[in-house]
């Protein structure tokens, strides 16, 4: 006779706008409902051999999951539970939820949490083993609600973020930036090292986070000044001549550079 699970539930600080979507740095409880034995008797804390979850991935139609002890992602239709550690279970006596677990996905280096970005969602599976004066049996529960990761930068309004991979006492670009309430970017100056010297780019953008307008500022000196698509640059008030390059609708150069009359 098999144990029966309950369906556990995620329970997080998701972003506004995306319930699904929660940041790496924060803490994910894990909580899973009473359990009982097929006949309908409950099963407690004495009772058990193992009690915890077990963590999972989906994308593109492939499911993993997540050996502990090989710190390695396998294909979860050829993995025998049983052979896994679950991450541990605390029994709560008296909650409605009395299974709790705590998943910290930054704190867990070795399960490399994917970006959203990467079209990652995790989920998890209760998973409990009687112990042998109760029959040794287990019981695995549905999976949980699917969950998304981004880190805390990538979650803020705004904000100065270092190239990937780099920390900003050592990076050789930053980007001053400010989102919208989708955490699309609307707005930013990127500041970039070429060759000792610096590239600065300001630049804005639609709602989807396509780039519209730009006004590069070269290492070599030169300034750039580029419309979005079918709109114009516009000058309010005198100036003095200039001297422009041409470019097609998508904003590449066309032909040699000329003076404006």
């Amino acid at each position: 006779m098999p144990l029966l699970v309950p369906i556990p539930t995620l329970s997080f600080e998701s972003l506004p706008g995306s319930p699904n979507l929660t940041v790496l740095e924060k803490p994910l409880k894990v909580l899973g409902g009473a359990v009982t034995f097929a006949d309908g008797k409950p099963f407690d804390q004495s009772q058990q051999a193992a009690a915890g979850f077990l963590i999972y991935r989906q994308q593109a139609g492939l499911t993993e999951i997540w050996n502990e002890a090989m710190k390695l992602w396998f294909p979860a239709s050829s993995t025998d539970v049983a052979s896994l550690k679950p991450k541990p279970f605390a029994y709560q006596p008296g909650e409605a939820n009395p299974w709790q677990g705590l998943l910290v996905p930054a704190a867990e280096q070795d399960t490399t949490f994917k970006d959203a970005a990467t079209g990652y969602q995790y989920f998890v599976r209760a998973y409990f083993v009687s112990n042998a004066s109760t029959g040794s049996l287990s019981g695995l529960s549905p999976p949980s609600a699917q969950v998304q990761f981004t880190s805390l930068l990538d979650s803020l309004r705004a904000g100065i973020k270092p190239r990937d991979g780099k920390k900003i006492d050592d990076t050789d670009e930053i980007q001053l930036f400010l989102r919208n309430a989708n955490r699309q970017t609307i707005g930013s100056v990127l500041i970039r090292e070429e060759a000792g010297a610096a590239r600065v780019e300001i630049s804005n953008f639609n709602g989807s986070g396509t780039p519209q307008a730009m006004i590069r500022l070269l290492p070599t000196g030169d300034i750039e000044i580029q419309p979005a698509a079918g709109r114009e640059v516009k000058i309010l008030g005198a100036m003095a001549p200039l001297f422009y390059q041409p470019a097609d609708a998508a904003g590449n150069p066309v032909g040699s550079k000329r003076w404006l009359s």
